[in-house]
């Protein structure tokens, strides 16, 4: 993992993170930050590269870096993965009797 931003850096009034591709309809699309196609970029869940057209969210990350500070940066995920996650974790929740 590289060094990321230091917290130093977080955008103070604009929130880094969004989604990107063409609107799957949710609120997001309508009200969030539309970012442009982060292309060869690794999906955080399945680990392909962000293809041109391909859908998903742009999350910040915070993380400790070796240096012991706070630090982040902007990763990304493929919006299948992320609703594969999603149930995978609701289903999960039932399963265990915590939902």
């Amino acid at each position: 993992m590289d060094d990321g931003e230091s917290l130093d850096g977080w955008p103070e009034d604009d929130y880094p993170g969004g989604w990107f591709g063409t609107s799957w309809g949710a609120p997001i699309c309508d009200d969030g930050n539309h970012l442009p196609t982060p292309v060869g970029e690794p999906c955080t869940d399945c680990k392909v590269p962000i293809f041109d057209g391909d859908q998903g969210l742009s999350v910040p990350f915070i993380f400790r870096r070796g240096d012991g500070l706070h630090a982040w940066k902007l990763t990304h995920i493929h919006i299948d993965c992320f609703r594969a996650g999603q149930q995978m974790t609701s289903t999960q929740l039932y399963v265990d009797g915590e939902r």
